[in-house]
């Protein structure tokens, strides 16, 4: 059903358009690129319902303290099959940063994670309105001028029910990535942009003709993007997987 709201951008032209789209079923951790997610008043069904805790402070483990967590970028998480609204959530699949592949119903997943992360953890889901108060994050303040805090930790609340504790969706625009350039951002080596926030966030654009999944025919005659074409090296890439481009 069409909304007022959606008439009046369509009489008004296109706003723009979605190329790329991702959901992290763990929190902190790399997640998994989609063609398609539903989304509800809690973001993209699936995302951030998974968490790593530290039961000694009974804390969610993340990235935004990186001298306690330092490599959480390098575990990956993906569902096993794509979670569907109003329905139990599938497993979600794990690859430590030995390229180990485990799933959430491995009976020793917390000694797995642990050894992994070199210190004792457990593998947490949110239970959606269950809890009437939400779990506690830690974060790292850089010693930097204008910030409420210098070098130090600090704690905060997350919403009940998530292991959000920003937003329940990110949109990063082109006109963005132009600023942080302009700011003189620097970005990591691997194509697109990929960089790293004071607070150990990483951030990663990548042009759609350089990603490993192509969108349906429907779908890019409707982002106006017909004969959109992938790079060589996305091709070649495709090829080497056995996947006919």
């Amino acid at each position: 059903m069409q909304t007022e709201s959606a008439r009046g951008a369509s009489a008004h032209g296109e706003a723009g358009s979605v190329v790329g789209l991702f959901r992290y079923p763990v929190k902190s951790m790399m997640g998994e690129e989609l063609n398609a997610a539903e989304v509800t008043e809690r973001g993209l069904v699936g995302d951030r319902r998974f968490a790593v805790v530290d039961p000694s402070t009974g804390k969610v483990a993340g990235a935004k303290n990186p001298r306690k967590w330092g490599n959480f970028f390098d575990f990956r998480a993906t569902y096993v099959e794509p979670p569907r609204r109003d329905s139990e959530l599938p497993d979600v699949r794990l690859t430590l940063p030995d390229g180990t592949a485990v799933t959430s119903a491995e009976p020793e997943l917390a000694r797995i994670l642990s050894n992994a992360l070199g210190r004792e953890v457990a593998f947490a889901e949110a239970k959606v309105d269950e809890s009437p108060e939400g779990a506690t994050a830690e974060e790292y303040w850089p010693d930097m001028e204008g910030l409420d805090f210098r070098d130090t930790v600090t704690d905060f609340d997350l919403p009940a029910g998530t292991f959000f504790d920003l937003a329940v969706v990110h949109l990063l625009t082109t006109a963005t990535i132009d600023r942080l350039r302009e700011h003189g951002i620097e970005a990591s080596s691997g194509r697109g942009l990929d960089f790293y926030d004071p607070w150990g966030n990483q951030s990663q654009v990548v042009d759609y003709r350089d990603v490993q999944f192509t969108k349906t025919p429907e779908v890019l005659r409707a982002l106006g993007l017909e004969g959109l074409e992938k790079s060589e090296s996305a091709k070649e890439e495709l090829r080497a997987k056995g996947i006919s481009t």
